[in-house]
């Protein structure tokens, strides 16, 4: 089953047919309140993971978190100890905890049974929060409005302007090849722990071929050759208009 996340509700392609949660309706949904359905149907979807149970978690614009298990659909509120009904993303880590990260609550884990909060309290410069990742030695990464904060399960730590981090905004991360990648509204730059003096590394991109829905940009495009152009402006130079990230 292939899952897509749409700005109109959540739909999964199955043995090359689309199904959805309102009209092309594979069974029988069996849903935790009134608002489920219209929610999962009508609302931005944010964010899809499926978990290590096969479990697939959701996140909507406004509306909670979602889980589908089997046929059940649950929505997740703030009566289950969920912090925002905004959800930014969601992220697995290797012990199968949730975290859901919140548009104005901070970070939610959840265990199975409880969800525990991260916010400014616990060191975060912001409770805007896109995602978050695990390093290698399990430390916490919190990818927020206002900076990039690691946190070694006891103390915070935060990194900003004065590490290199152009942008206050950290809107991605994910692990590669022993780093950790992060993105940025300007920037895409890597943390590599063994690296003690000097741990972030600022590559410079280079974009060589842009590729559309109904085509491909021709490579002798200004845009695409000039190497000082940033992401905004090859993409005002190409006629793409940028998404913006909330």
């Amino acid at each position: 089953t292939t899952w897509i996340a749409t700005q109109r509700g959540l739909a999964y392609i199955k043995n090359n047919k689309v199904y959805d949660f309102e009209n092309r309706i594979e069974k029988k949904w069996i849903y935790s309140d009134g608002l489920a359905q219209q929610i999962i149907t009508t609302q931005s979807i944010r964010k899809v993971v499926v978990d290590n149970n096969n479990i697939i978690w959701v996140g909507t614009w406004s509306g909670g978190l979602f889980r589908i298990n089997n046929n059940a659909v649950y929505r997740f509120t703030q009566k289950d100890g969920l912090t925002d009904l905004s959800i930014r993303g969601i992220q697995i880590d290797p012990q199968n905890n949730i975290w859901v990260s919140t548009r104005y609550g901070g970070v939610c884990k959840y265990d199975g049974k409880s969800f525990i909060a991260y916010s400014t309290k616990n060191g975060l410069k912001s409770n805007w929060v896109f995602s978050v990742e695990t390093d290698y030695n399990q430390n916490l990464w919190f990818c927020t409005a206002n900076g990039l904060t690691k946190h070694d399960g006891y103390k915070s730590v935060t990194y900003d302007a004065s590490n290199g981090i152009n942008s206050a905004e950290i809107i991605s991360s994910t692990k590669l090849d022993g780093k950790l990648w992060f993105l940025s509204n300007s920037q895409i730059f890597s943390y590599k722990p063994e690296e003690k003096d000097n741990p972030f590394s600022y590559p410079k991109i280079i974009f060589r071929q842009v590729k559309l829905i109904d085509g491909i940009l021709p490579s002798t495009d200004s845009a695409l050759t000039n190497i000082d152009s940033d992401i905004n402006s090859i993409l005002a130079k190409s006629k793409i208009a940028p998404q913006l990230v909330e």
